[in-house]
């Protein structure tokens, strides 16, 4: 009885350190479940972005060319298909032009065939 009663301060300092422990474990184990959260969110993001991406290139995605005239100038920039996208049809080009203030927008289509201008105000 007497070696009982003096294990009783080890004891409660072992469960002093198992419950410090436990407390680290529990805090451990929430961020893990927040993280897996997480990445099943971003996971589910793109897999809806792939989705929307495999719905935009089968829709013949749309590349601007941004064009501004300054000064007789004209500067362009494109925006061209990664070669991620070579096995897709080529895309749909829409170019934009600025002359004195006037916007006019047109398509080209992949065999450089014009779809026609429209004016913007």
């Amino acid at each position: 009885m007497y070696e009982g009663t003096a294990r009783q301060p080890l004891l409660r300092s072992f469960d002093a350190v198992v419950n410090c422990l436990q407390a680290v474990l529990d805090a451990t184990d929430a961020a893990a479940a927040s993280l897996l959260r997480d990445h099943r969110a971003l996971d589910d993001g793109n897999t809806w972005l792939g989705a929307r991406l495999d719905r935009a290139l089968a829709s013949n995605l749309i590349v601007l060319i941004q064009a501004h005239a300054e000064k007789s100038k004209v500067k362009c920039q494109e925006s061209r298909p990664s070669k991620a996208f070579n096995g897709y049809k080529q895309p749909l080009i829409s170019r934009e032009l600025t002359m004195d203030f006037q916007w006019v927008q047109g398509t080209i289509d992949s065999k450089g065939t014009d779809r026609g201008l429209v004016k913007r105000e």
